[in-house]
This record gives structure tokens, C-alpha cells and sequence, in this order.
């Protein structure tokens, strides 16, 4: 059964403090620290601050079209799911009330966790996903039973995740992560590009230095050495010497079959 109320409550005292009554039954309840949120059946998600005094009411977030079915936020984000297939994203600090962001699904979304910035949901279509909260993208898709039960309820816990389903209980074990806090993938990829463009470069330099020149190239080479670029004036068909535009570079000078001296 279904109300319209939440109860505030002094545990050594076993009575209620507060009674919040609501528009619409409540379905799910968030606490962490000094803040509850609540939503409603309507889709309406409340938030409010709990001490010493009655309980504040900070903000309402709407957003979705049917029945919250799980909230948990940390710090600074605020997760929610919802049967109208779609997860939102909303932000816990302040009076701010738009949506950050919305994650859809393919079925009514029966549950979600939020930890290190990963966003996990399990859906009535028997998957569970996994989401990068800051680019809103799902990384990963993981099958439930092979009958494809709905997931209830997950529960991360360190490289393992527990996955509640309709008629089993599921154990997801992972690798353990190992973090290389040296030197970051972006920087390795980034010294490979570099170094694929100084190789590039330098066989395109060396290609250019023992090309074959054209032959108004070694005409113009021959008159700076000889001072003519009559070919008759070499004794030789090859020869060495200095290119006038850079003394320190060799060129070697290959005549044509029809420049050769006789």
C-alpha cells in the first residue's frame, strides 16, 4: 500500500518527529547526511533538508512522466529513475531545478547506483548498464539470467557487483583495476602521432637530398660549379660537389645518356 506521507524519526525514541504529507504515494526515498529527497508516483522528486527543526522543503524536480522508482545522489549530483523508461540527472547544490541530463532506456527502469561518477541502472528488460556520468554514455551492457528477468536491485561493492533479479540472486566479479598514475594514455598516444611525423618528415628530408635532379636542375648545378653549363667542359659522367644554396650538403651530379662527353 501505497502513502502520502514520510515520517522523520528519532531512533532512541522509536516515535516520529515529523510527518510529511505529499500530493501523490510516495515510491522511493533517498537520505544522505542533513538531505532526503522523495518521489512520487507522479513522477515529482522533492528535496529537503532535515535537522533540529521541522524538515525544509529546498526544491521540486520535475521532469518525468511516471512512478520514481529509485533516487540516490552524493555531493553534487542527484540520480533518478523512473518507469518512463529514462534516467535523469539533476543537480543536489542549491535551488537549481533543470535536468542535467537524461539517459534512455528501452524499458522501465527499475533501479540505479551512483559511485565514482559511474551511473549503474538495471531495467525491466533483463540488462544492466553502465553510464559515464559526465559524458552521459553508456560504456557497457550486461546481460541478467538467461530467462531475461527483470532487475530489481544492484549493489556495487568494489570489483563486484550484485545483481537481484526476479527469481535469482547474480555475483558479477571484475578485474581489479590497476591505475598507472606515471604517464596517461593521452600522453603515450600523443608521443606516438609525434614521433610517426618526425619519422615521416625525415624520410621525406632524405628522400629530397639523394632525389635525382631534373635537368634544369644540373644545368644550373654545372654553371655554379664551372662556371658553363656546357657539358663537354666534364671529364667525367659523375661527379661531386658543393650545392651553392647550402655548402654543407653534397650533391652528386648524374648526367643524361645525351650529355655525356664524348
Amino acid at each position: 500500500m501505497l502513502v502520502k506521507y514520510f515520517k522523520v524519526w528519532r531512533l532512541d525514541e522509536q516515535k516520529p518527529l515529523w510527518i510529511m504529507k505529499h500530493s501523490t504515494p510516495i515510491t522511493s526515498v533517498g537520505l544522505r547526511g542533513y538531505i532526503c529527497t522523495t518521489g512520487e508516483h507522479s513522477g515529482r522528486i522533492n528535496v529537503w533538508r532535515i535537522g533540529n527543526k521541522k524538515p525544509i522543503l529546498i526544491k521540486v524536480l520535475t521532469g518525468h512522466t511516471d512512478a520514481i522508482t529509485a533516487l540516490r545522489f552524493d555531493n553534487y549530483h542527484l540520480v533518478t529513475s523512473s518507469k518512463d523508461k529514462s534516467v535523469k540527472i539533476w543537480s543536489i547544490i542549491g535551488e537549481f531545478s533543470d535536468c542535467i541530463g537524461t539517459l534512455v532506456h528501452t524499458g522501465e527502469v527499475l533501479c540505479v547506483e551512483l559511485i565514482d561518477l559511474r551511473i549503474i541502472t538495471g531495467c525491466s528488460d533483463g540488462r544492466i548498464r553502465v553510464w559515464n556520468l559526465l559524458t552521459q554514455h553508456c560504456q557497457r551492457i550486461l546481460p541478467g539470467n538467461y530467462r531475461h528477468d527483470p532487475i530489481i536491485s544492484i549493489m556495487p561493492l568494489e570489483n563486484r557487483l550484485i545483481v537481484n533479479t526476479q527469481h535469482n540472486i547474480l555475483a558479477l566479479n571484475f578485474d581489479t583495476v590497476k591505475w598507472e598514475y606515471h604517464e596517461s594514455v593521452e600522453d603515450k598516444a600523443e608521443e606516438f602521432w609525434l614521433k610517426s611525423i618526425k619519422n615521416k618528415s625525415n624520410q621525406q628530408n632524405n628522400n629530397s637530398l639523394h632525389s635525382k635532379p631534373s635537368y634544369a636542375e644540373s644545368r644550373y648545378i654545372r654553371s655554379c660549379l664551372i662556371n658553363s653549363a656546357d657539358p663537354r667542359f666534364f671529364k667525367q659522367s659523375n661527379m661531386i660537389g658543393l650545392n651553392p644554396s647550402n655548402p654543407n650538403i653534397q650533391i652528386k651530379i648524374v648526367l643524361p645518356e645525351s650529355e655525356k662527353p664524348e
